[in-house]
């Protein structure tokens, strides 16, 4: 009865939570990846898994041979795509990058986006949002950027976060 009783407890272990958000980097990338991700090379032998999904997209970052440790994890939001007249003057226009990144968008869509992980919209300042978990009282900070598209006439506008594992560091 009492090796029944462990190997219950065993194979009734949680799940991770695949939560952008929190601070578990014990994940299982073969789930990752069994379940459907990109992988994006993300510069030095550090790759991107990120989820497939149309604008909304958690991703975890490993390095080269060291593929199940994950080494970092993020989310991007994809708030919009902008068409510039070329990209040469956008990139040495900074006035026309900082009213890019306060053109508002929709928090009631971006709200029911993050309701997912327990998270709501707090409040924005010039280039960052704040959003908040009520039940673990934790809050959040969220980067606007600016990135450029394969398409010569495109900048797209996100809302990104990203978080280092701190055990990585000690490898």
């Amino acid at each position: 009865m009492l090796v029944i009783l462990m190997f219950l407890q065993i194979a009734c272990k949680d799940e991770p939570t695949y939560d952008p958000f929190d601070d578990v980097f014990d994940v299982s990338i073969r789930k990752v990846i069994k379940e459907g991700c990109d992988t994006l090379p993300a510069g030095c032998n550090y790759y991107s898994l990120i989820e497939k999904s149309a604008n909304s997209r958690m991703y975890y970052q490993v390095y080269g041979e060291h593929f199940s440790d994950v080494v970092a994890k993020g989310y991007v939001y994809h708030i919009d795509t902008f068409r510039i007249k070329n990209k040469k003057d956008f990139h040495s226009n900074d006035i026309l990058k900082d009213s890019l990144l306060q053109v508002p968008f929709d928090i009631s869509l971006f709200n029911k986006t993050i309701s997912k992980y327990k998270y709501s919209y707090l409040d924005r300042e010039k280039e960052v949002l704040r959003i908040v978990n009520n039940e673990i009282q934790d809050t959040v900070i969220l980067r606007f950027n600016l990135a450029e598209t394969y398409h010569p006439k495109h900048v797209v506008r996100n809302l990104e976060y990203f978080i280092s594992n701190p055990m990585a560091e000690n490898k």
